[in-house]
Protein backbone atom coordinates (compact mmCIF):
# COMPACT_ATOMS: atom_id res chain seq x y z
CA UNK A 1 0.00 0.00 0.00
CA UNK A 2 0.93 3.38 -1.54
CA UNK A 3 0.61 7.17 -0.05
CA UNK A 4 1.46 9.39 -2.66
CA UNK A 5 1.38 12.94 -2.39
CA UNK A 6 0.73 15.83 -4.88
CA UNK A 7 -0.05 14.26 -8.50
CA UNK A 8 -0.38 16.79 -10.56
CA UNK A 9 -0.47 14.84 -14.05
CA UNK A 10 -2.59 11.56 -12.85
CA UNK A 11 0.14 9.32 -13.92
CA UNK A 12 1.06 6.13 -11.82
CA UNK A 13 3.62 3.64 -12.91
CA UNK A 14 5.04 0.30 -11.27
CA UNK A 15 8.03 -1.35 -11.76
CA UNK A 16 8.30 -4.38 -10.28
CA UNK A 17 10.77 -7.97 -10.85
CA UNK A 18 8.36 -10.63 -11.87
CA UNK A 19 10.92 -13.89 -11.92
CA UNK A 20 11.30 -14.73 -8.56
CA UNK A 21 8.96 -18.16 -9.00
CA UNK A 22 9.52 -19.99 -5.80
CA UNK A 23 11.87 -17.70 -3.57
CA UNK A 24 9.83 -16.63 -0.43
CA UNK A 25 9.98 -13.13 1.32
CA UNK A 26 11.26 -14.54 4.92
CA UNK A 27 8.95 -11.94 6.47
CA UNK A 28 5.28 -14.21 4.63
CA UNK A 29 7.54 -17.59 4.90
CA UNK A 30 4.84 -19.96 6.50
CA UNK A 31 1.75 -17.82 5.86
CA UNK A 32 -1.52 -20.49 4.57
CA UNK A 33 -4.02 -17.82 3.52
CA UNK A 34 -3.99 -14.25 1.81
CA UNK A 35 -2.54 -12.01 4.33
CA UNK A 36 -2.23 -14.44 6.72
CA UNK A 37 -5.62 -13.93 8.01
CA UNK A 38 -6.78 -16.13 10.80
CA UNK A 39 -10.09 -17.11 11.48
CA UNK A 40 -11.67 -13.89 13.74
CA UNK A 41 -8.57 -11.68 12.37
CA UNK A 42 -9.73 -8.25 11.34
CA UNK A 43 -6.35 -7.38 9.48
CA UNK A 44 -6.60 -6.08 5.84
CA UNK A 45 -4.15 -6.08 3.01
CA UNK A 46 -1.06 -6.70 2.36
CA UNK A 47 4.54 -13.60 -17.97
CA UNK A 48 6.79 -16.20 -18.75
CA UNK A 49 7.86 -15.96 -15.14
CA UNK A 50 4.04 -16.12 -13.75
CA UNK A 51 1.97 -18.07 -13.34
CA UNK A 52 -1.01 -19.14 -15.30
CA UNK A 53 -3.36 -18.54 -12.10
CA UNK A 54 -1.43 -15.00 -10.93
CA UNK A 55 -4.38 -12.58 -10.54
CA UNK A 56 -3.36 -9.10 -9.07
CA UNK A 57 -5.68 -6.78 -7.26
CA UNK A 58 -4.45 -3.07 -8.10
CA UNK A 59 -6.89 -0.64 -6.00
CA UNK A 60 -6.25 3.01 -6.91
CA UNK A 61 -8.20 5.46 -4.08
CA UNK A 62 -10.58 2.66 -3.41
CA UNK A 63 -11.25 1.65 -6.71
CA UNK A 64 -10.01 -1.98 -7.28
CA UNK A 65 -9.39 -3.63 -10.65
CA UNK A 66 -8.21 -6.97 -10.84
CA UNK A 67 -5.95 -8.65 -13.48
CA UNK A 68 -5.79 -12.27 -14.29
CA UNK A 69 -2.69 -13.61 -16.45
CA UNK A 70 -4.27 -12.87 -19.72
CA UNK A 71 -4.93 -9.12 -18.92
CA UNK A 72 -1.79 -8.78 -17.54
CA UNK A 73 0.13 -10.10 -21.04
CA UNK A 74 -1.23 -6.88 -22.37
CA UNK A 75 -0.89 -4.62 -19.63
CA UNK A 76 2.72 -5.25 -18.01
CA UNK A 77 5.32 -3.48 -20.41
CA UNK A 78 9.11 -5.03 -20.32
CA UNK A 79 11.14 -2.27 -21.05
CA UNK A 80 14.63 -3.58 -20.34
CA UNK A 81 15.84 -7.37 -20.20
CA UNK A 82 15.07 -7.33 -16.35
CA UNK A 83 12.59 -4.22 -15.99
CA UNK A 84 9.02 -4.49 -16.19
CA UNK A 85 6.14 -1.90 -15.85
CA UNK A 86 2.73 -1.55 -15.31
CA UNK A 87 0.62 2.05 -15.46
CA UNK A 88 -1.78 1.69 -12.67
CA UNK A 89 -3.48 5.25 -13.21
CA UNK A 90 -3.50 7.70 -16.11
CA UNK A 91 -5.99 10.46 -15.66
CA UNK A 92 -5.28 14.38 -14.95
CA UNK A 93 -7.20 14.78 -11.73
CA UNK A 94 -8.66 18.66 -11.80
CA UNK A 95 -6.08 19.67 -9.30
CA UNK A 96 -3.39 18.06 -8.02
CA UNK A 97 -4.21 15.63 -5.23
CA UNK A 98 -2.75 12.83 -2.70
CA UNK A 99 -3.64 9.54 -4.08
CA UNK A 100 -3.75 5.88 -2.56
CA UNK A 101 -2.34 3.23 -4.10
CA UNK A 102 -2.61 -0.74 -3.35
CA UNK A 103 -1.82 -3.63 -4.95
CA UNK A 104 -2.36 -7.65 -3.65
CA UNK A 105 -0.96 -10.78 -5.81
CA UNK A 106 -2.40 -13.85 -5.64
CA UNK A 107 -2.36 -17.42 -7.24
CA UNK A 108 -5.89 -19.22 -7.45
CA UNK A 109 -4.94 -22.52 -7.61
CA UNK A 110 -3.63 -24.20 -4.61
CA UNK A 111 -0.66 -25.88 -6.47
CA UNK A 112 0.52 -22.62 -7.61
CA UNK A 113 0.31 -21.19 -3.81
CA UNK A 114 1.84 -24.11 -2.10
CA UNK A 115 4.72 -23.61 -4.81
CA UNK A 116 4.87 -19.89 -4.38
CA UNK A 117 4.54 -19.24 -8.04
CA UNK A 118 2.88 -16.17 -7.79
CA UNK A 119 5.44 -13.85 -6.48
CA UNK A 120 6.49 -10.55 -7.74
CA UNK A 121 9.02 -7.87 -6.23
CA UNK A 122 8.07 -4.14 -6.22
CA UNK A 123 11.25 -2.43 -6.89
CA UNK A 124 9.78 1.46 -7.61
CA UNK A 125 6.92 3.77 -7.82
CA UNK A 126 6.89 6.26 -10.26
CA UNK A 127 3.87 9.59 -10.48
CA UNK A 128 3.57 12.49 -12.16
Amino acid sequence: MFDIDNVVEGFVVVKFEAWHKGKVNPRTEGWTTVNNVREGDTRRLQLPHWAKDIEIDVAVDGVINTYNFEMLEDKVMKVERVVQIMVLHDEKPQKPKDMEIAMRVRCTEAESKSKHLCNINISHLYWA
